[in-house]
């Protein structure tokens, strides 16, 4: 049974890099524990100064990794960070929108599909293009370091899945997982996408893992795994049991998102990342 409470507050969905890491110097994590909180750890804005990067550093050394190489490009307002550990095991984590940030909203609702020959099918415009801004710095880190796919975890949580999701049909790691994701492209897109192990969890009512709408054009990559209500987890579950359940747990939310500290609904306080480490962690 998890020790971390369900976070409604605004400052959890909306900068999840202030909290405290999850990582404890005692405990050795999974890979869907390493993927979930180093994915909220992307929000940590090392471009702020020398705090905010030592709070990344000491938090990946906490998991046992060492300095992060950080990717960044100022014209798409991409981000993320690549870490390695001594006994060989990589991550690559993106970060999701900032609702500050106008390129990370622009970037959202352009969501028109567009080929991408790197791999096949179609993708969502937006997120081609903040991918394409890292994958050459991304791809001279992996080969600088010696990082077989094999030793590879990617992850992002919202937009960053996204990216975490199109870097992944090029790199070909050994594990993707994706917290909040949108849809990324269309199914042929989805079949490139050939990690060994591809986890998208998804939390609830988390109203980002819903757009853009499903169809010929979008599809998700990979079984869903879901976390319920009550921060239990099943794997693909069938569609009514998901229903019901979403309804109940809005049902439950009830009248707390009158609190002006308080995400109005359950669909946007799901999405927090909190909130899907509360069901591992």
């Amino acid at each position: 049974m998890s020790t971390i409470s369900y976070h409604s507050d605004r400052v959890s969905l909306l900068q999840p890099g202030l909290r405290p890491t999850l990582f404890g110097d005692a405990q050795s994590q999974n890979d869907i524990q390493l993927g979930i909180e180093c994915a909220r750890l992307a929000y940590v804005r090392t471009e702020d100064g020398a705090a905010e990067q030592a709070q990344l550093k000491e938090a990946l050394a906490a998991a046992k990794f060492g300095s992060p190489t950080i990717f960044s490009d100022s014209t798409t307002g991409a981000y993320g960070y690549g870490a390695v550990r001594a006994d060989g095991k990589a991550l690559l984590a993106f970060r999701g929108t900032q609702a500050k940030e106008i390129k990370d909203l622009l970037t959202d609702i352009a969501a028109i599909p567009v080929p991408w020959p790197e791999t096949g099918g179609n993708v969502h415009f937006g997120f081609a293009g903040s991918m394409r801004s890292l994958i050459g710095p991304v791809q001279a880190w992996i080969k600088s370091a010696s990082i077989p796919p094999a030793r590879l975890l990617v992850c992002g949580h919202s937009l960053g899945a996204a990216l975490a999701t199109l870097a992944s049909s090029i790199l070909q790691p050994a594990t993707l997982v994706t917290i909040g994701s949108p849809r990324v492209g269309d199914a042929a897109f989805a079949q490139s996408v050939r990690s060994a192990l591809t986890l998208r969890i998804v939390d609830c009512c988390d109203i980002v893992t819903h757009v853009p709408p499903e169809g010929p054009h979008y599809t998700h990559v990979g079984d869903v795994w879901y976390i319920d209500r009550n921060g239990m987890v099943t794997h693909a579950p069938d569609d009514a049991v998901v229903i019901a359940d979403q309804v109940r747990a809005r049902l439950d939310y009830g009248l707390s998102g009158l609190d002006p500290d308080t995400v109005p609904t359950r669909d946007f306080a799901d999405h927090a990342p909190i909130n899907y480490g509360r069901a591992f962690f």
